[in-house]
């Protein structure tokens, strides 16, 4: 259920981030992430669609783009800490 309730209440901070210093904000973040990474696996794993080809197609699709942008997230401020 975290993952169900925990993206809805990061898109609200979103409204409301000024009070929020940027470790807080930042750690709010990263609970996300790890919600949905949660959320996916426990589909994965217990999900009674878990095998049909429309939903792995799904699963491969919203974990590759997560995959790719957080890489892409991690490597980009990597390269500009070193410029």
């Amino acid at each position: 259920m975290l993952g169900f309730h925990e993206p809805p209440g990061n898109g609200q901070t979103q409204t409301i981030a000024t009070p929020f210093d940027q470790r807080t904000w930042r750690l709010l973040h990263f609970v996300s992430f790890l919600a949905y990474l949660g959320a996916m696996l426990h589909g994965m794993a217990s999900g009674t669609d878990s095998g049909l080809g429309w939903v792995q197609g799904f699963y491969w699709l919203t974990g590759g783009s997560f995959l790719f942008l957080f890489t892409y997230r991690v490597v980009n401020s990597l390269v500009v800490k070193a410029e």
